[in-house]
Order: C-alpha cells, then structure tokens, then sequence
C-alpha cells in the first residue's frame, strides 16, 4: 500500500500533472509577469517598445490562422 502511494500518487499525481495543469500554469504566469516587471524600468519608451512588440506578435499570431497559413 505504501509503495503505491509513493509511486503513482506523490510521483504522478502530486508531481508531473500539477506541473502540467493549472499549478504549473499559475507558476508559469506568476514568474512571466515578475520578470517582465523586473525588466520594465518604467520609461515611456520602453512601455511603448514593449507595446508595439506585443501587438506585431498578437496580429501576426492571428493573421496566420486567417490565411490558412499554418
């Protein structure tokens, strides 16, 4: 009984699915949005830098799937 609670429940279940699933998403949200804060020094051109990237990226991501592309 042991063994097969430390094999599939805390190998699988509490470790490679909560780092997949919504655990894993959160982490990854959370240390995306402190480093880009880190990175961000507050400058007017740097916000706007960082505007203009994301949204070249968000149209380009799009205009992709609209012209069958992929």
């Amino acid at each position: 009984m042991n063994f097969g609670y430390l094999t599939t429940f805390q190998s699988l279940d509490k470790g490679l699915i909560e780092r997949i699933g919504p655990t894993g998403f959160t982490v990854s949200t959370f240390s995306f949005s402190f480093n880009y804060t880190n990175v961000n020094s507050g400058i007017l051109y740097h916000a706007a830098f960082s505007f203009v990237i994301f949204a070249i990226l968000f149209t380009i991501f799009f205009s992709f799937g609209t012209f069958d592309s992929l």
